[in-house]
């Protein structure tokens, strides 16, 4: 879970679709070509992983892979054979540093780097996570921060950040979040984000009853409020209210039924 944690890692980004295929295809597509051959996959050289825990709760992760470039190849009218790189030879590495703090808290510094080769683009995306537990670990406060640097034609910065704070244990839970994301904002390179640019806030409740009773081994109620906004240019984009109930039986069926509205 190490290498997971501050959300900046996809492992399908090694070894996935090379990022020029679509390219060869369009080439394809032109009368004057013939397509030969168009791996899909990118091929792997080798990974290697690292991880454990020492003697004074210090986790650490290291992972390298290298990837073969990769290449599509055409013929044209003349019979003459052309060869188009899909991708190019790619370097991926993730260090983690997790310290595990009293009760439950813990701090965790993750940083993923992709180096191409060439004049290809390069990522950098660093992240750091803080949770803290109260002593009777009701509370919970959590911050994460990241900031992602991105080389080649297309170069550009941003930043992304979450805070929230609420009671997370008992009966009774509640909770409220921010989360902030700047328009240019992409750690794709080794992450999975599907859209920057956002400021959204949310406040939750919830009821459990975890002490099986006459009918149900389990039951809970939530209720939440979330604002979305743009960033950049900041504007209003969705509010949305969502509120469920799960009943778990003694036989262990369950049911569960969900509100959600967008007013």
């Amino acid at each position: 879970e190490l290498f997971s944690k501050a959300g900046i890692f996809y492992s399908r980004r090694i070894g996935g679709t090379p990022s020029g295929y679509y390219d060869a295809l369009t080439l394809a597509s032109d009368s004057n070509y013939t397509l030969i051959k168009n791996p899909g996959l990118t091929q792997l050289y080798n990974a290697t992983k690292f991880s454990g825990r020492t003697k004074s709760n210090l986790g650490i992760g290291i992972f390298n892979a290298v990837t073969a470039p990769m290449h599509a190849e055409l013929r044209d009218k003349s019979g003459n054979i052309i060869k188009m790189q899909t991708e190019p030879l790619a370097n991926y590495n993730i260090i983690v540093l997790d310290q595990a703090l009293k009760n439950r808290s813990y701090i965790t510094f993750t940083n993923t780097n992709v180096i191409r080769n060439g004049s290809a683009r390069d990522a950098n995306v660093s992240a750091l996570n803080l949770s803290l537990f109260n002593k009777a670990n009701t509370y919970q406060f959590l911050f994460n921060g990241a900031y992602s640097h991105v080389t080649g034609a297309d170069a550009h910065n941003g930043f992304s950040s979450g805070i929230s704070y609420g009671k997370v244990s008992g009966k009774w839970q509640w909770g409220i979040a921010n989360n902030m994301v700047s328009p240019n904002y992409d750690p794709n390179d080794l992450g999975f984000l599907r859209s920057p640019n956002i400021f959204s806030t949310k406040l939750s409740g919830a009821y459990t009853q975890f002490n099986p009773g006459k009918l149900f081994n389990f039951r809970n109620y939530s209720i939440s409020f979330e604002q979305t906004n743009l960033l950049k240019p900041f504007a209003a984009q969705e509010f949305k209210v969502e509120a469920d109930f799960l009943h778990v039986f003694k036989n262990f069926w369950d049911v569960t039924f969900l509100v959600s509205s967008q007013p």
